[in-house]
């Protein structure tokens, strides 16, 4: 849209003098050729000309743009002047076709550089085209010529800071002060520098100073909402919004806005609410369907939030953001092998989009297809070979399916690069503990809560608890006496927390009976909380000689337990380890009972070994 600024430069018409006003009044000119005599043969090329001019002013000012531009069309074909070719931009800019106006001002400074009004119509029309350098120098070429007037400095400044030079752009602000120190324009601006800065007190200020100026400036309201979203001011943040709503209600993004800062106050029936306006009010929008279907997706409402994530497909098929969305609502639906298919769709359209390999390897892991997992890891890292999150990934895998050395490789690699990596830390102790090399295990797991103690690991998911956990098991397999060290890591821990009754009855804080009374409190854990209980309380038993309660606990957890659990996979190896200790003696008794001669070849043969 061009300025009001920019139509106040209408330039005057080619001055046609005595013949224009001849042929005007003369009653038998206008019998023969009509009112609108700029076709008349008999008038100078130049007559013509400025006819056509003027004809293509009284157009504009009806607001007829097509006419206006036609009426200059005829003006140029003419004589091609400066102030033509700006006009008939200015119709085009008005008409919709930017590309079209930016050529006629760009034609119209050819023929005179020095053509003020012609610059500022294009630095206006630069700078809403982002092309800031173009109208930085458009925009200071009027300056200098002498029109120093506040908006010119207001359009300048916006440049200066859309293009990141702050310095410049608040030079130009403090301008517009001194030359109109009552202009909330100037500390609006001034406020956007400080906020592009992350200067969110001093942004506030500024704009709580324009809103002073004048109190129903939308813009300024509009400023001052999202730096209180900033800051965490929700509440306030949320009544500017509402405040500029009434003002501006059929803005699409001030509702997105505000939905942003019912998001992030967990209000998601009213973030849903404010969604569903801005998608009334601009329906073609796909991040509007994406943003909703997310704040369906905290609320539970899985089939809305598909619903909008599918929408959000169907109107940008290119881009993966809604297939990934919608694969993880299918995932927290309990839909995992939907979740894969849609992935991998979306993989054979974008197949060089490797975040994409990650989301479906996460869920291919929790379907228990830990093989089709690391082949996505694989490949993640043939891309980016020193992505150390993949490749801890792709080893606690491979150590999942037995594939030790391939883990113990790649966990090597990661140790090279972030030797305290916590993923890395925890993993190698799993692996090193289905080896049977427990004190390497134990040593890792100790490295990990040291690093946890100082800072260094940023853990919230009550991964602490379970490195205690593991420590103790190790300490039971080691038969070793709970050492002052790990009682005093227990005592740190919140003891309402899940899963300290396991720690309370590894330390002799609590019984079994209490250990299974809280995993089946939580009606919504309680799945996942049993299988946790069966594999460590089978831990316990053994310990304790109980070899059959042991294989009934963890049988149940080799059953139950979620496919991408490790205490699955802990029950399972126990389970195996069992086995083939048991074949071991049946093998020595055996022997023992008749006497069994072996060949020479049978002898060579190593027995099979407890691991334990």
């Amino acid at each position: 849209m061009a300025s009001a600024s920019a139509v106040a430069n209408l330039i005057r018409p080619i001055d046609i003098s005595d013949e224009f006003l001849r042929y005007r009044h003369n009653s038998q000119a206008i019998a023969v050729f009509g009112t609108d005599i700029s076709n008349d043969p008999v008038l100078p090329a130049a007559a013509r000309s400025g006819l056509y001019f003027q004809n293509g002013r009284r157009a504009f000012k009806a607001k007829r743009y097509l006419d206006s531009i036609q009426e200059y069309s005829r003006c140029l074909d003419i004589h091609r002047t400066a102030p033509a070719f700006n006009n008939r931009g200015l119709a085009y800019w008005k008409a919709g076709n930017v590309d079209a106006a930016a050529q006629d001002f760009s034609d119209a400074i050819q023929l005179d550089p020095n053509d003020v009004p012609a610059r500022l119509n294009r630095g206006n029309l630069m700078l809403g085209s982002k092309r800031f350098d173009v109208a930085i120098e458009d925009l200071t070429h009027a300056i200098d010529s002498g029109d120093r007037r506040v908006d010119i400095y207001i359009a300048r400044g916006n440049a200066y800071r859309l293009n990141g030079d702050a310095a410049s752009a608040l030079h130009d602000y403090d301008t517009v002060l001194a030359l109109a120190p009552t202009s909330p324009q100037g500390h609006v601006g001034k406020g956007g520098v400080f906020d592009d800065l992350g200067m969110l007190f001093e942004a506030k200020s500024e704009f709580t100073t324009a809103l002073e100026l004048a109190p129903s400036d939308t813009d300024a309201t509009l400023a001052l909402a999202m730096v209180l979203h900033k800051q965490r001011r929700y509440s306030e943040s949320i009544v500017a919004f509402t405040s500029a709503l009434k003002s501006r209600p059929t803005e699409a993004w001030i509702f997105e806005q505000r939905a942003h800062t019912y998001s992030d106050m967990g209000n998601w029936t009213q973030a849903i609410s404010d969604y569903s306006n801005a998608i009334v009010l601009d329906p073609q929008n796909d991040m509007l369907h994406r943003l909703r279907g997310i704040a369906y997706d905290h609320q539970g409402d899985y089939s809305d939030a598909i619903a909008d994530f599918t929408e959000s497909i169907r109107l940008a098929p290119t881009s993966a953001r809604g297939y990934v969305l919608r694969a993880r609502t299918l995932v927290h639906s309990g839909n995992v092998q939907r979740s894969v298919d849609d992935l991998s769709q979306v993989i054979k359209l974008m197949p060089d989009v490797i975040s994409l390999r990650q989301e479906r390897a996460i869920s291919l892991e929790q379907l228990g297809d830990y093989a089709s997992a690391i082949v996505d890891y694989r490949l993640i890292l043939q891309a980016d070979p020193n992505d150390t999150n993949t490749r801890c990934y792709l080893a606690d895998d491979e150590t999942t399916l037995g594939q030790y050395d391939d883990a113990a490789h790649d966990y090597e690699i990661v140790s090279h690069s972030a030797p305290f990596d916590d993923g890395l830390l925890y993993g190698r102790a799993q692996l090193n503990f289905y080896t049977g090399d427990f004190r390497r295990a134990d040593a890792d797991l100790a490295k990990w809560q040291d690093l946890y103690r100082r800072g260094k690991i940023q853990k919230g998911d009550g991964q602490p608890y379970y490195v205690d956990i593991w420590r103790h098991i190790i300490a039971l397999k080691l038969s070793a006496e709970h050492g002052a060290e790990l009682d005093e890591q227990v005592g740190n821990l919140d003891s309402s927390r899940w899963p300290y009754p396991v720690l309370a009855l590894y330390t002799g804080r609590s019984t079994v009976t209490a250990l299974l009374s809280a995993a089946d409190r939580s009606e919504k854990e309680r799945r996942n909380r049993m299988c946790e209980t069966n594999a460590y309380l089978g831990e316990w038993l053994l310990a304790h000689d109980d070899q059959a309660g042991a294989r009934r606990n963890f049988e149940a957890a080799s059953m139950e337990c979620p496919a991408n659990f490790i205490e699955k996979t802990l029950a399972r190896r126990e389970l195996q380890r069992m086995s083939q200790s048991s074949a071991h003696v049946a093998v020595q008794n055996s022997t023992n009972a008749v006497g069994l001669q072996f060949t020479t070849e049978e002898r060579r043969r190593p027995p099979l070994k407890d691991s334990n």
